[in-house]
């Protein structure tokens, strides 16, 4: 007798398992044919190829299923095994049986985790043991090993979290909508909060990846499975969370009143708190994403947002239409001011944010130019490394740190007035600032000034007449740790390309890209198109992948040398290699050579009267000279199209400024 009114109740655990026990055994399934049949086409897919498929991490398996199936069973065991607490009889007759209330909720804990667990080790096992037994796939047990435990401590988490819930919300539908969208704030608020700040404070910018990101959600982390690795330290912190939510589930619901069931929120005093977070999440949300189309009207927006927001909460909580009284006034002013201020104060000049300028003797080394986020760090599509600083990007100089000081000054003096809906256009330049300080922090601040505007030209002028902002812009370092072959494309033929392998060649040719880049005036006018590019592999970038640098051909000891090395030939459109070049006047604007192709010049719609068409090879020859760089698209003037021997067309830009006396005689008007 003394065994039944324990945690040993066997009449508890059998209706426990009866009602999770087919969830599991889904689970199992799901996981066998999602797993196993991947492991078994990706092997097949693999026999005729030169290389085995290598495994980075488990999770790359299944292609996201195992994670969407870990990510629905968790939540729907959790709303199963709490079925109980959200039934008015279910509850009485529960609460009636000789066993403390935490004898009730282990036994349904353990239940479920116990039939999350096992489908999860089973699988595991099985994959660890085939490991060998796939002859074109690589992955090692170890692997599995590393995946199984993130897999189990994330459906804990989401068990935890479900049950959790369910304690604090009386209504199984309720519960499940509200697991649902706590883990979609975990993704959105970051998204939503950065935008919130990028609008209010002057320097912030929700593309830095300093900033808070939804890297660490486990919704970000279960949907990208595939894509990111789950790291250690995020596991341990799920880990940690989920122990949390165990801890509080059993003190929440050792005062959960019973009168309280079916109630929107069984504890009275969470009231307040679930009234400001819906507020806050929907003043958040209609604010920070109303930017795009209210510009200045953005404040309105947070009001209408927290309004409808606390309507809502009020309705969920009172369960009734019937909402609007005195009360109903002074609770959304109340709750308002809270809302207002957890909006106002993280903006406020309160923080100092804006007006933070380091001083000289505090930087290590520093950074300027656009894009920050790409420029300064180093990423890998989802695997991102945001405290990771691509060497050699940062200047130490004192002079280039007091240039950047002194624009980052004179942008903080004299603020710039942006168009929000137009920030992202040509008519704005970026200008993003990163100071890495002595004690090791790094400060990031990024603008957008208007592009011609005299009050910060001069400033910019001497920070990109500077080496230093050139080698980060270029990221000239990466130069000098090139082991593997640099390939030199065609961009008339991108198939049409050439390796260079020679060791010292290799080492002259980047020297060489080095100093073009380095005696380039203005590297801000870069080059839109250009007819030869190096695609380059550095040792010194952590991620494997190519960088890319335009060759100019304005820098002359570039094409002498690929000449003298008998490389220029065999990469260079020539005269010999065309039928005819056909030149087109481009009379587009603007607008329209956003929307249109430059095919379409040479159809009926967009035909002129004349075309100039180039047979000779003196002619061609000094067209494709002409026309090897373009610095400004918009600028455009001509469009040639070049008809290969071999059927190929392509298409070159020229401008109106690299037209010779010679060929504007005979160049369409």
């Amino acid at each position: 007798m003394m065994f039944n009114r324990f945690f040993f109740n066997r009449g508890l655990w059998k209706q426990a398992f009866r009602q999770s026990a087919w969830l599991s055994v889904l689970y199992l399934l799901v996981l066998l044919l999602s797993i196993l049949i991947s492991l078994n086409m990706l092997n097949d897919s693999y026999k005729n190829q030169r290389f085995h498929f290598v495994v980075s991490y488990f999770a790359e398996i299944g292609a996201g299923w195992p994670n969407v199936a870990m990510l629905i069973i968790s939540i729907l065991m959790g709303l199963l095994l709490t079925r109980y607490m959200q039934n008015k009889a279910s509850v009485d007759f529960f609460h009636s049986l000789p066993l403390k209330r935490v004898h009730l909720l282990t036994t349904h804990f353990a239940v479920g985790v116990i039939a999350l667990t096992i489908p999860l080790w089973i699988i595991a096992i099985i994959a660890a043991i085939l490991s060998r037994q796939f002859e074109y796939i690589d992955f090692t047990a170890m692997q599995v090993l590393e995946w199984t435990i993130a897999t189990n401590v994330l459906s804990l988490l989401l068990f935890s979290l479900t049950v959790f819930v369910g304690i604090c919300i009386g209504q199984t539908i309720l519960q499940g909508i509200v697991v649902a969208i706590l883990l979609t704030l975990t993704v959105a608020i970051p998204k939503v909060w950065n935008k919130h700040l990028d609008i209010y404070l002057f320097g912030y910018s929700s593309r830095n990846q300093q900033n808070l990101n939804e890297d660490w959600s486990p919704l970000f982390n279960i949907m990208n499975a595939s894509a990111k690795i789950i790291t250690t330290l995020e596991t341990c912190l799920y880990l940690l969370i989920a122990i949390i939510l165990i801890v509080l589930s059993y003190l929440f619901y050792k005062i959960r009143a019973t009168e309280k069931t079916t109630h929107a929120v069984t504890f009275s005093y969470f009231n307040p708190l679930f009234r400001v977070g819906v507020m806050f999440c929907g003043a958040l949300f209609t604010g920070a994403l109303s930017v795009s189309f209210l510009n200045n009207w953005t404040p309105i927006a947070y009001i209408v947002g927290a309004i409808v927001s606390y309507v809502i909460a009020e309705m969920l909580i009172r369960k009734s239409w019937n909402i609007y009284h005195i009360k109903f006034v002074k609770g959304f002013l109340s709750h308002g001011i809270i809302v207002a201020l957890m909006l106002y104060i993280p903006v406020s000049n309160y923080v100092h944010y804006e007006a933070e300028i380091p001083n000289a003797e505090e930087i290590a080394g520093v950074y300027e130019g656009g894009n920050l986020s790409y420029y300064l760090f180093e990423n890998e599509g989802y695997v991102t490394f945001p405290r990771v600083i691509r060497p050699g990007v940062l200047s130490s100089d004192p002079d280039y740190i007091q240039l950047v000081r002194n624009l980052h000054m004179q942008i903080e003096q004299i603020r710039p007035k942006v168009d929000k809906l137009k920030q992202h256009t040509l008519d704005y330049k970026s200008v993003d600032i990163g100071y890495k300080l002595k004690d090791g922090s790094l400060m990031t601040r990024s603008y957008q000034v208007p592009s011609n505007a005299p009050e910060y030209q001069y400033y910019l002028t001497k920070i990109q007449e500077s080496p230093s902002y050139k080698v980060a812009v270029y990221n000239l370092p990466s130069l000098d740790h090139v082991s593997k072959p640099i390939e030199i494309i065609n961009r008339d033929r991108e198939e049409h390309k050439i390796q260079i392998s020679d060791k010292n060649d290799i080492k002259e040719l980047t020297q060489l890209i080095k100093k073009e880049k380095l005696s380039i005036v203005n590297p801000d006018a870069s080059l839109p198109y250009s007819s030869l590019y190096f695609s380059i592999e550095s040792d010194l970038i952590s991620y494997k992948t190519s960088q890319y640098y335009d060759w100019n051909a304005s820098y002359k000891p570039l094409a002498i040398w690929l000449k003298t090395k008998g490389y220029w030939d065999q990469i260079i459109t020539k005269p010999e290699d065309l039928n005819a070049i056909i030149v087109v006047r481009d009379h587009r604007t603007k607008t329209e050579k956003d929307t249109t192709s430059e095919q379409s010049l040479f159809t009926d719609s967009y035909r002129t009267d004349k075309e100039f068409v180039a047979n000779d090879k003196k002619m061609m020859g000094k067209l494709l000279d002409a026309s090897e760089n373009v610095f400004d698209y918009n600028n455009t003037s001509y469009y040639l199209k070049l008809k290969f021997k071999d059927g190929t067309i392509t298409y070159r830009p020229l401008a109106n400024s690299q037209v010779t006396s010679e060929l504007s005689k005979v160049l369409p008007e």
